[in-house]
C-alpha cells in the first residue's frame, strides 16, 4: 500500500524553499539526497479497458534502471492518496516500449490484470518527462520522502505542466504524515492535489 500527499507547487522559488527548508534539513537523512531523471509511458488497451478498472499500467526510466509498475485501488482524501502499488525492476530495456501483462505473472495483481485487459495487447496512451529532486526524512516517529517534480504530461499534441510537492511515507503513523503536510502546507501555502499524474493525464486523452 502506497500512502503520499501530493500538493500543487505554483511557484519555482517556492519548490526551492522547500528544497532548503531549515526543518526538514534539522531531520533530513544525510546523504539521501537525489535528482533524478523521469521518463514514464503509460498503457492500456485500445479500448482502455484498464483505466475503466481504475488500473494505471507504467513503464518507467528512472535515469538508466527501468522499472514496471501497477497501481490500483486507489481512495484520496484532501490531498492523501493511498493505493495498491506493485513496481518491479526489470533488466530488459525493450519491455519500456513493449510490455506486457506478463510482467507481472505469479504477482498479487496478476488476476486482476489478466481479466481488466480481455486478452488485448497494450499501447502506449500518454508519456510523461519530468526531474525530481527529492531526500528522506527521518524524526524518529515516521520516515518519509519528500519529492518535488517539476516537468510535463504528454499525450500527443497536448500537454500539461508537472509542478507539486510528494511526502510518501515509508515508516510510522499516517497521522503524522499528514501533520507534516498540513505544516509545510500552510509555510508555503500549498494546495492539496486531489488528482494524480495519471489521472491528469487521462483528462488530456
Amino acid at each position: 500500500m502506497e500512502v503520499e500527499l501530493k500538493y500543487t507547487i505554483t511557484d519555482d522559488l517556492i519548490a526551492d524553499r522547500i528544497l532548503n527548508d531549515p526543518t526538514l534539513n534539522k531531520i533530513k537523512e544525510p546523504g539521501s539526497e537525489n535528482t533524478i531523471n523521469m521518463y514514464s509511458l503509460y498503457y492500456d488497451t485500445i479500448d482502455y479497458d484498464l483505466s475503466k478498472a481504475k488500473i494505471a499500467f507504467r513503464m518507467r526510466k528512472e535515469n538508466d534502471k527501468i522499472q514496471a509498475t501497477v497501481k490500483w485501488d486507489g481512495k484520496v482524501e484532501n490531498g492523501k492518496h493511498a493505493r495498491e502499488e506493485i513496481n518491479l525492476a526489470l533488466n530488459d530495456t525493450t519491455y519500456m516500449n513493449n510490455p506486457t501483462i506478463e510482467i507481472f505473472s505469479k504477482s498479487p495483481v496478476e488476476e486482476k490484470l489478466v481479466e481488466s485487459s480481455k486478452g488485448k495487447r497494450l499501447i502506449p496512451i500518454m508519456k510523461m518527462d519530468f526531474v525530481r529532486n527529492q531526500f528522506r526524512v527521518d524524526d524518529g516517529e515516521i520516515i518519509c520522502e519528500v519529492s518535488v517534480d517539476k516537468g510535463q504530461i504528454i499525450v500527443g499534441k497536448a500537454k500539461t505542466q508537472i509542478s507539486e510537492l510528494e511526502v510518501e511515507l515509508f515508516l510510522g503513523k499516517e497521522e503524522k504524515l499528514v501533520k507534516l503536510g498540513e505544516e509545510l502546507a500552510k509555510k508555503y501555502n500549498l494546495v492539496p492535489e486531489n488528482q494524480s499524474k495519471f489521472e491528469k493525464g487521462m483528462e488530456l486523452v
